[in-house]
């Protein structure tokens, strides 16, 4: 019995040795690999480490949540801007093609200002266009990007709103 006791105390005091984490690597197995993990508290050195990487992970992916609830939240609001800019276009363009019938009708409209009107319908059509291509690719470009090329989009239809205005206040 002695002799088992003094075995034990020997085997115990070997395994000691082996100070690293990574010797004491559960998935490295070993008896005395485990009895100095534990005796020397590596295991729990080791289940710390971990626990502090899951929690280092978590905080990670809860603020990587609220980044893309951010950008989703950014995206919406330009979505409800290019709609918005949309619906201007397209009222333009039926104010545009109302007024077509009108000078096609009117005695007194000169060829100048046919043509005119001609090129601010074309214009308003490609209005429409890039407004509906902003719509498409709204999801692939930067916020910054979509937010630009909407007050581009905006600043044309203004000058566009403008200048058929000027053109209806000549003929009446």
């Amino acid at each position: 019995m002695k002799n088992a006791l003094i075995a034990t105390c020997m085997a115990v005091t070997l395994a000691g040795c082996a100070t690293s984490a990574a010797e004491n690597d559960p998935a490295q197995g070993g008896f005395g690999n485990a009895i100095s993990g534990v005796v020397g508290g590596q295991y729990e050195e080791r289940l710390e480490q971990r626990e502090a990487e899951a929690d280092q992970l978590a905080m990670r992916n809860a603020d990587l949540e609220a980044r893309s609830s951010a950008l989703k939240a950014e995206r919406d609001q330009l979505s409800v801007e290019i709609s918005k800019a949309r619906k201007r276009i397209a009222d333009q363009n039926a104010r545009i093609s109302s007024f077509a019938q009108q000078l096609a009708q009117s005695s007194s409209a000169t060829v100048e200002q046919k043509e005119k009107l001609s090129r601010l319908s074309s214009r308003a059509k490609d209005l429409r266009e890039r407004a509906d291509r902003m719509d498409a690719y709204s999801t692939t470009k930067s916020a910054s990007g979509v937010e630009d090329e909407l007050a581009e989009l905006e600043k044309d239809s203004d000058a566009l709103s403008s200048e058929f205005d000027l053109l209806a206040s000549g003929l009446r």
